[in-house]
């Protein structure tokens, strides 16, 4: 894009890599926010490793570009047109795996994982997109079994309801954009 704004004469280069160095720099500062909004967490291990194996499979199975932007504590609440789709693991911890997404984001997520497109909201929707959670819960298990927390996944469900915030600690919210969608992970501990 630089080169094609110097050639047509709307940029000079100089202006290019200007723009490029102040774009770079502010996204060192967003990665180091982020970096210690993680190591705020009451146990950031298990929520890094919720949340990057959240963003990585979305990205794999929805082809969408998936970008973290921001990670708050203590947001319980399903926004409206939302459905909420989660795992409890238990074992040497207890805390629950939960993506918070719009219908639209669960047809691609269903898509992606079965290799068929059903209807918005549908039973076959649920099922696939809560198959994927299982997905997340179970690599969650496995990585977190190398750090010595031995986890077990129950089985996937899905809710639109705010039963299992009510019940947890802490509530861990990724707010991110798949594409242009925003969507929520979170991990209640």
């Amino acid at each position: 894009i630089g080169a094609a704004l110097v050639g047509g004469g709307h940029l000079t280069r100089e202006q290019v890599e200007e723009y490029l160095a102040e774009f770079s720099e502010m996204q060192r500062e967003a990665d180091h926010k982020l970096e210690a909004d993680f190591q705020a967490c009451p146990d950031p291990e298990m929520v890094r490793t919720v949340v990057e194996l959240s963003l990585f499979h979305l990205g794999r199975v929805t082809d969408n570009p998936v970008k973290l932007r921001t990670l708050r504590m203590d947001l319980r609440q399903l926004a409206d047109g939302r459905r909420r789709y989660a795992q409890k693991l238990v074992g040497d911890r207890e805390l629950y795996v939960v993506l918070d997404l719009p219908q639209s984001i669960a047809a691609d997520v269903a898509e992606g994982l079965v290799g068929m497109r059903f209807d918005e909201g549908s039973d076959a929707t649920i099922d696939a997109v809560c198959e994927f959670v299982n997905i997340i819960g179970g690599n969650a298990c496995t990585q977190l079994e190398a750090s010595g927390c031995t986890l077990r996944p129950e089985p996937p469900f899905s809710t639109l309801a705010d039963e299992e915030a009510a019940a947890s600690e802490v509530v861990v919210s990724a707010e991110v954009l798949a594409g242009e969608t925003a969507i929520d992970v979170r991990v209640f501990i």
